[in-house]
């Protein structure tokens, strides 16, 4: 009766965490990107973002292939994204709960992780976004649950499964490398000295023969085994904004409230140093390394998902050994249950942005119908747009786009131009946000509309500038002609437009601009 009770409770708490990360799904730009590789995929033209351009834009490359399922079959990408994400969603939240069981060998232990895990808002909403995050979390658990399973008995499907769930996360985002370096080296120690080679090949051949044909395909397609991200965010920066970052999860979360009484449970309980709760650790501490590292990043938390349900584990660990009465754990899983409650509610996080100001971009801010009234009027057209909103507007669009943050560029990414955010200060530039375009090079690429960050405002609302597209002097404003830049009014719906600066005349354009009524007038002139 009692494990039927067990399995009651838990389907409870899966379905209670399941209609929490419903209720907070959201898509954000980015994942257009995605959608953007994988459409150019079904459509023929191999995984570019322009058609004939082989650059390495994106960072996910399983989960933008199977992006291209939805895509072929005509399906939305962003509900399919959404429903993959939401399926994985309480298989996390149950890895979570026999992760903390097995290795506290408590079952409230379990418990107390995998709802802390549910009940945190920036992981529950992570489930969407449109992103691979959700997918990588999984990964990253199944790969320590099997761990816990492998050291307990190490059979060939327990091998072969480990080894197959190491290769799907790394060629789900490279980085999981920080997983699986660890991960294969403590399963290697694990089985070399009992001398066990037949055991030892079933655990890393499969994952090597995987990773090394996708890195070598990398290498022959692209020209080169590190994504073209890596270079447009590599900027020497120091680890202060990534230690920022990470630090500024904990105290969203009231994390610091628990570290008084963490060494107690060391002291008394003595977990033991046994291989799976090594490495859940090591791979924590690693991971937040890593973040700081990278220097962080300016979504709202994504970079943590990986590891917030370990560091549930960890965290409620503490509170069970430190706190005996089940009154008391009860009390402090509502308390940090009513901190992700009030996080939920929070509309600005300073040098982050909140899931609700991302989602408010390409919804609010009319990024995906601008990008839908670019094709209602330039569809098949080879005009050329530059953007710094790389996701929803190329997307929908289906122009060719200049990337002008480099991350889909490869030339931006290595010789764009850099500069600082003066009201981020000491955090530095945005990550990602940190090479731009050169004005030389969009008249060298020969864009046709500028839009730069998007504008969506009312009709004839006010006076555009140069600067307004452009930024400040650092853009190099020179490289602009003198003569026939001006500011066209690309309509969207009856009570907004899209604002672009019309660098260079094409005739799909002018044909716009005659058919479709564009308010065209001069930079710094007054809308008709």
């Amino acid at each position: 009766m009692s494990f039927r009770r067990s399995h009651a409770g838990l389907l409870v708490l899966l379905s209670l965490t399941f209609l929490w990360a419903l209720h907070n799904r959201f898509v954000q730009d980015d994942a257009f990107i995605s959608f953007r590789y994988a459409r150019n995929l079904v459509d023929g033209h191999g995984l570019v973002f322009n058609p004939g351009e082989r650059v390495e834009g994106y960072t996910n490359f399983l989960w933008t292939v199977l992006m291209a399922v939805p895509l072929a079959l005509d399906v939305d990408p962003v509900r399919f994204s959404w429903v993959v994400g939401l399926l994985l969603f309480p298989g996390s939240i149950y890895l979570t709960y026999r992760i903390g069981r097995s290795l506290s060998r408590r079952r409230d232990v379990g418990w107390m992780a995998a709802g802390l895990t549910g009940a945190n808002f920036s992981y529950s909403a992570w489930a969407t976004g449109g992103m691979e995050t959700q997918a990588q979390s999984f990964l990253f658990l199944a790969v320590a649950r099997l761990l816990v399973l492998v050291a307990d008995r190490p059979s060939y499907p327990r091998l072969l499964l480990f080894s197959f769930a190491a290769a799907a996360a790394f060629l789900l985002r490279m980085d999981s490398a920080v997983l699986i370096a660890p991960a294969l080296a403590a399963v290697s120690a694990a089985l070399w000295r009992p001398r066990r080679p037949a055991r030892l090949l079933a655990a890393l051949l499969p994952a090597a023969l995987i990773a090394g044909a996708w890195m070598a395909w990398k290498i022959g397609y692209y020209g080169r085994l590190l994504p073209n991200t890596f270079f447009a965010k590599a900027t020497g920066a120091t680890v202060l904004p990534g230690l920022y970052f990470a630090a500024l999860y904990a105290f969203s979360y009231g994390l610091p409230l628990i570290v008084p009484f963490a060494v107690r449970p060391i002291l008394r309980d003595r977990p033991r140093p046994d291989l799976a709760t090594g490495f859940v650790l090591a791979v924590t501490v690693l991971w937040i390394a890593y973040v700081a590292a990278v220097g962080g990043d300016f979504m709202e938390f994504r970079l943590m998902v990986p590891v917030i349900p370990f560091i549930s584990v960890f965290a409620a660990w503490t509170v069970a050994a430190v706190f005996p009465k089940p009154s008391a754990r009860i009390a402090w899983m509502l308390v940090f249950g009513a901190i992700s409650l009030f996080h939920s509610q929070r509309d600005r996080l300073y040098g982050v942005e909140t899931v609700r100001a991302l989602e408010r971009h390409v919804r609010e801010g009319g990024w995906i119908e601008a990008g839908r009234a670019l094709r209602a009027h330039l569809a098949g057209s080879d005009v050329v747009i530059a953007t710094t909103a790389a996701g929803a507007i190329p997307f929908y669009s289906e122009l060719t786009t200049i990337d002008m943050l480099g991350l889909n560029d490869a030339w931006i990414a290595r010789h764009g131009q850099t500069a600082r955010t003066p009201s981020r200060r000491w955090l530095g530039e945005k990550p990602g946000h940190q090479k731009k375009a050169p004005l030389r090079y969009l008249m060298d690429r020969r864009v046709n509309l500028l839009i730069g960050h998007p504008r969506v405002v009312p009709p004839a609302s006010r006076t555009f500038a140069r600067s307004d597209f452009v930024g400040d002097a650092f853009w190099q404003l020179d490289a602009l002609p003198d003569r026939g830049v001006r500011v066209v009014e690309i309509p969207i719906r009856e009570d907004a437009v899209l604002v672009a600066l019309y660098l260079r005349e094409h005739p799909d354009v002018e044909s716009a601009i005659a058919r479709k009524r564009w308010r065209v007038y001069p930079v710094n002139g007054q809308p008709p």
